[in-house]
């Protein structure tokens, strides 16, 4: 499929993964929402990708793509959680409730709580995808 016809699936409202070798098909690659290229080198380079998978475990592709997914409804969760603090600390701190020390004592709590977060929902959805 050429570059042109997956623009024009992608007209019709349809998202397009493409796999290829990244070679010849780099302009595929790059046009569909996501590409991914297929290599046994450890040092491969496609800059037109967004995925890099060995060859040998290209069956797994289904499970890459639902931890795919799961990562970004994790991150989409983290950003939530990251905007409600911040918009409550900042609320709290124009109004005179929290002093400047107190907002430097939250400011790491709160990078280490969505670093957590992340962590914790990643390893305990990790369990259902790779199981």
């Amino acid at each position: 499929m050429c570059s042109s016809d997956l623009r024009a699936t992608q007209a019709d409202g349809h998202r397009i993964a493409m796999i290829g070798d990244g070679l010849n098909d780099a302009g595929a690659l790059a046009a569909a929402n996501v590409g991914i290229a297929v290599s046994d080198e450890t040092a491969c380079l496609v800059p037109a990708c967004d995925a890099v998978i060995r060859g040998e475990q290209l069956p797994k592709l289904p499970v890459f793509l639902a931890y795919a997914r799961r990562a970004r409804r994790v991150i989409m969760a983290c950003f939530a959680v990251s905007i409600a603090y911040n918009w409550l600390g900042l609320s709290l701190a124009l109004t005179g409730h929290l002093t400047p020390l107190a907002t430097a004592i939250l400011m790491p709590i709160s990078s280490l709580t969505i670093v957590a977060m992340a962590v914790g929902l990643m390893r305990l959805g990790s369990r259902k995808v790779l199981a």
